[in-house]
């Protein structure tokens, strides 16, 4: 794929929370497209759905934060990191329902999906089932920056979070996380 800049682009993500390696995904994102979609996974707790890719991904505790509250997060770091908001998208992605897909992403849009595991092999494969084009860029474990459960811990211990997630999702946190009881929500949800 070239990386000029002419085109829509898409990633795909729980962001539970955004962190810094999806900073770095989104980054990547916008120096490889004009316009680029924010694809945010698992908006509505109430359709979780596990696979066999991944045994976390579908469990309430690694899905604490709401899809409002991650929408928050992504277009803060937009404007704390000065990228301009008019490139960006954000919506919700029924990642386990394809046939909605179009309904939130034209299918002229480009998916990139950065390969770390069988899940992300899974979603390369159903993209390109539905029709999407897909930039595959294979990354290695250890090219990980951080990752969403490490935060998660870190967040739930009250521990510092500013190596490991951008300002504008440390707000969010601050502002939303840390005035309710999580033990609560997740008992709501459950």
């Amino acid at each position: 794929m070239s990386t000029k800049k002419n085109n829509i682009g898409f990633i795909i993500g729980r962001f539970q929370p955004f962190h810094n390696g999806h900073l770095n995904y989104l980054l990547e994102a916008i120096n490889l497209f004009d316009e680029i979609f924010v694809n945010i996974t698992n908006p509505d707790p109430s359709v979780f759905v596990q696979v066999m890719e991944d045994d976390h991904r579908h469990k309430i505790d690694a899905n604490i934060f709401t899809y409002y509250e991650r929408l928050l997060m992504v277009r803060n770091t937009l404007r704390y990191e000065n990228i301009d908001s008019e490139r960006v998208t954000i919506v919700p992605f029924p990642i386990h329902q394809p046939k909605l897909w179009k309904y939130y992403v034209p299918l002229c849009a480009t998916a990139f999906i950065r390969v770390f595991d069988q899940w992300d092999q899974q979603k390369v494969y159903h993209l390109s089932s539905a029709g999407y084009n897909v930039y595959e860029r294979k990354m290695k474990k250890e090219d990980r920056i951080t990752s969403g459960e490490f935060v998660r811990k870190l967040i739930t211990e009250y521990q510092d979070l500013r190596n490991y997630v951008p300002k504008g999702s440390i707000d969010v946190i601050n502002r939303y996380f840390s005035c309710r009881n999580q033990k609560s929500r997740l008992a709501d949800i459950a």
